[in-house]
């Protein structure tokens, strides 16, 4: 790809200059019926999905050179696509979450579509052969829902429009990669859906703050690829473990690199129990020439049951934090 076609600063270009207005209160049918939108999900993805579509024949338009095409099939990948001038492809599917603040309900989380189709099967529910694509981009909608009603039908007139609300609010966009903003667990269901970070700041997915964005696109397809496919893995850290024997990648990984990478990520973004009461055990050690002569010792073992050893018993600290944060623990004295 064209260094000059930098889609994320583009689209994000044309989204600031647009000034897109996302309320939508209600379709209209041929009989003039208003049909308002209600809570369907489903319904408002779609409406910002047509919306989103003008933009990117926007960029189209001043990037001639790079053809926009839509899928015939609606439920194949991508929901766009451009077709580049090498042949190559760029892929651009639009995701949508709302958050319902009167229900408590503010992490944002997507599904990423099925790890177990063209990720392993290169021409499986895909335009063309994923090995074509050189990016895969989402543009990710955020809305606060405002309304438990559903949808109905009613006679056009100005009033009946005037009177009918927007069912949401607060629209969010953001644009990303998909493998920065992916996280490493199945999505909510029964289907085989790669599911997204969670989280309720929207920076996390404008900066693509995911788990792969320090191990890289590669790992990211292993991770997904190999997934509950004998593989046995259910965290990066098992598959780490995993790869280093059976990866079709382990002669191209520098594992140690890797593996420092991702724990600093970790301990940024979420840390582990563990993690957490090391952090606790580091800020009771530096706090003073008495806390630094308690000597505090830890050691994990296989099944995550902390051992703590220690020469004073003056310990109600991490007792608190263990119990806080349903960690077993043993007290050794010595």
């Amino acid at each position: 790809m064209e260094n000059s076609f930098d889609f994320i600063m583009l689209f994000k270009k044309k989204l600031n200059s647009s000034n897109i207005n996302w309320d939508i209160k209600a379709l209209i049918d041929s009989d003039n019926n208003l049909i308002t939108l209600g809570t369907d999900s489903k319904l408002i993805g779609r409406i910002f999905e047509l919306k989103s579509q003008s933009i990117l024949q926007e960029i189209a338009n001043d990037n001639p050179n790079y053809k926009l095409e839509k899928p015939k099939n609606q439920t194949v990948y991508p929901d766009f696509l451009y077709v580049c001038p090498n042949g190559s492809k760029i892929a651009v599917d639009i995701k949508t979450c709302y958050r319902d603040p009167a229900k408590g309900k503010l992490n944002i989380a997507y599904t990423l579509g099925a790890y177990t189709s063209f990720l392993r099967n290169g021409t499986k529910n895909i335009v063309g052969n994923y090995k074509d694509y050189t990016h895969h981009y989402i543009i990710g909608f955020i809305y606060d829902r405002l309304s438990d009603e559903d949808g109905q039908i009613m006679p056009y007139t100005p009033e009946n429009l005037a009177k009918i609300p927007v069912p949401y609010g607060n629209v969010k966009v953001w644009v990303q990669e998909k493998y920065k903003i992916a996280g490493y667990t199945e999505g909510s269901g029964n289907t085989a859906n790669i599911k997204s970070i969670e989280s309720n700041i929207i920076t996390d997915f404008e900066d693509g703050n995911g788990p792969f964005s320090v191990l890289g696109e590669n790992i990211f397809e292993d991770y997904w690829r190999n997934y509950k496919k004998k593989s046995g893995y259910k965290s990066i850290e098992q598959y780490l473990s995993w790869a280093k024997k059976n990866s079709t990648l382990k002669t191209e990984i520098d594992f140690p690199t890797l593996e420092k990478e991702y724990i600093k990520w970790r301990l940024h973004n979420c840390p582990t129990k563990e993690d957490s009461l090391k952090s606790a055990i580091r800020v009771l050690l530096i706090q003073g020439k008495k806390g630094a002569q308690k000597e505090l010792l830890i050691e994990t073992n296989n099944n995550t049951r902390l051992t703590i050893s220690k020469k004073k018993s003056e310990i109600m600290y991490w007792i608190s934090f263990c119990k806080k944060n349903h960690i077993p623990y043993e007290i050794e004295q010595s």
